[in-house]
């Protein structure tokens, strides 16, 4: 009887995360991934590390092509460079 009380839990928790309609359950499922984004996971699975590293490269291309434009020619490509910033 207890191993089922404990899979009950399991699923309810996880029921719990996947709602997103309210604004407090948005919160509370964003709050796992603030987390792991923020102090990193030594648990965290080989997508996830994956997927981490992917969004560092976006960034860092997003301000190495904004630093390229503002050198490259600085009045024309001003406007760009603040929306890619």
């Amino acid at each position: 009887m207890q191993q089922k009380s404990e899979l009950d839990r399991i699923r309810e928790e996880a029921e719990m995360k996947q709602r997103a309609i309210l604004w407090l359950d948005m919160l509370r499922s964003g709050r796992t991934v603030d987390e792991f984004l923020w102090k990193g996971s030594p648990r965290a699975t080989p997508i996830q590390s994956i997927g981490v590293a992917l969004l560092g490269i976006l960034f860092l291309f997003c301000a190495a092509l904004s630093t390229i434009l503002i050198f490259r020619e600085p009045l024309k490509n001003s406007r760009v460079c603040v929306v890619i910033g």
